[in-house]
């Protein structure tokens, strides 16, 4: 259809060929004929730009507060989520942390067990105090290192970011901490190979040697440590935290295992009690019980894993390994890890 000038006869805008024509005009004077291709062209383009400039219009609107500031409500509600940039500080202590787990991986593999329980004096009691500095030590320096990761990171408010197509995004902590410990577990999975080495080492060479690169990679950890201490954000410590929920925990069992009775109000309204936490603490610490509940299955988790392993390199050891560690059996889970974590990840 033809969009003809309200003060032209219509009769006389036909094109000599008899194709349909189009008027365009800027004002109601000009008459300009234009074959109908050329307007389906222009109108193409026109809705190209109309929505170029939507695009623009809206991201413009949620575009007042400048890059690296932190952002408003509206622009964490409507606009993109992205990792933000990870610190130096970050890798270094995941490489740290992953350290520690070459360690364990890798002085665990060869640990003659079976051996040093057959034997009697001094090699199962050499094995004893092996398995208890074992525990002393990977327990914690892992429950330390582990948050030590995300101390790296400090940005707790969500800022604005420009991608390189200048689309304007938002640098989401939530999101940046999920990224840095799914990355920091997959190098746990690399470094749980350690003991696919260390079997072959005690196997072909001694236990001498199975042990040297856990030694090398702990050696390796520590020094890294050293080097990059001023890298390093150190957090001071933040007090007593367990006396605290300790006693929390006391005066809602008191109140009728209800743990808004622990509450300073409720406190000082029923007993005239000044409690040294607010009821932000008290929220967290109901928090962390949910979170315990899950918790309690985890022992049950872990001895069935483990139990599970042992039988395997017990049954890998009757069979025919064709010159294969029947402790190498165990390398199977890290592999597995390393190759299928990446793929369901997004």
């Amino acid at each position: 259809m033809a969009i003809l000038n309200p003060e032209v006869d219509p009769e006389k805008e036909q094109s000599p060929k008899g194709d349909p024509t189009a008027i365009l005009s800027t004002d109601l004077d000009v008459v300009v004929m234009v074959p109908s291709e050329t307007i389906k062209e222009a109108d193409v383009e026109h809705n190209a730009a109309t929505v170029n400039l939507g695009k623009r219009a809206n991201s413009s609107s949620l575009g007042s507060t400048p890059v690296g500031e932190p952002a408003t409500e509206e622009e964490i509600r409507n606009l993109f989520h992205v990792v933000d940039h990870v610190p130096l500080g970050v890798w270094l202590a995941a490489f740290v942390a992953s350290m520690e787990r070459f360690v364990w991986f890798g002085a665990t593999g060869p640990m003659p067990l079976p051996a040093a329980i057959q034997r009697e004096g001094t090699a199962a009691a050499g094995l004893g105090v092996c398995m208890l500095l074992f525990s002393l030590g990977c327990g914690g320096v892992r429950a330390a290192a582990t948050p030590f990761i995300a101390d790296q990171y400090t940005e707790m408010i969500p800022r604005i970011k420009i991608r390189k197509n200048g689309e304007r995004v938002i640098a989401d902590r939530e999101l940046t901490i999920s990224y840095i410990y799914n990355a920091f577990y997959w190098m746990v999975n690399i470094a749980g190979l350690a003991a696919l080495g260390t079997t072959f080492l005690e196997k072909y060479v001694g236990f001498w040697a199975a042990y040297i690169p856990p030694v090398i990679a702990m050696a390796v950890g520590i020094i890294t440590l050293v080097l990059f201490r001023s890298t390093f954000v150190h957090n001071p410590p933040s007090g007593a935290v367990l006396a605290k929920a300790s006693r929390a925990l006391w005066l809602a069992a008191k109140g009728g295992f209800r743990m808004n009775a622990a509450k300073p109000k409720a406190q000082e309204a029923d007993h005239k009690c000044i409690v040294p936490w607010d009821d932000r603490f008290i929220e967290e610490l109901k928090l962390g019980l949910f979170a315990c509940r899950i918790l309690l299955l985890f022992p049950f988790h872990w001895l069935c894993l483990n139990q599970t392993f042992n039988n395997l390199i017990s049954q890998a050891g009757q069979m025919i390994n064709s010159g294969v560690p029947n402790d190498a059996i165990k390398s199977t889970n890290p592999l597995t890890g390393i190759v299928f974590y990446p793929l369901v990840q997004k």
